[in-house]
């Protein structure tokens, strides 16, 4: 599996996906079209660190959903508890990480997450445990 980078684009905000390789390159954003260097992982994390006193809990969670969909479970379920940590009512922080850890293969995190969420009402957390239980 090729690692990812996930970063939002300096000049418009779009979030983009590119592989680890590419740190460093040149590119171009195809929302705005701007030229900018691909950062890498410790330029991303330092500029996440600035930025992360300013979250809300929605970012925290776009954020661990967008490494979600990337494959990344492990860093998604740190977003997914920081969104937690500022709502502990977000029903569907809850889903994506039962589902992160499903990925990983932790059965019993999983199950606490998911009905974690079908509890705070996550319509996804029904539906899915109407499928598997």
């Amino acid at each position: 599996m090729l690692n990812k980078i996930s970063f939002k684009c300096e000049h418009c905000g779009h979030s983009l996906f590119v592989s680890a390789e590419s740190a460093g390159r040149k590119g171009r954003c195809p929302k705005c079209r701007e030229a900018m260097i691909i950062p890498n992982d410790a330029q991303i994390i330092n500029q996440e660190k600035k930025n992360s006193k300013n979250k809300s809990a929605s970012d925290w969670y776009e954020k661990g959903h967008s490494l979600t969909l990337s494959g990344e479970y492990n860093k998604a379920i740190e977003c997914y508890d920081k969104a937690i940590e500022i709502d502990n009512n977000f029903a569907e922080a809850y889903f994506g990480k039962g589902i992160c850890y499903h990925q990983i293969g932790d059965k019993n995190n999983a199950d606490i997450n998911i009905k974690k969420a079908k509890k705070l009402g996550c319509k996804d957390a029904i539906e899915y445990l109407k499928i598997t239980e």
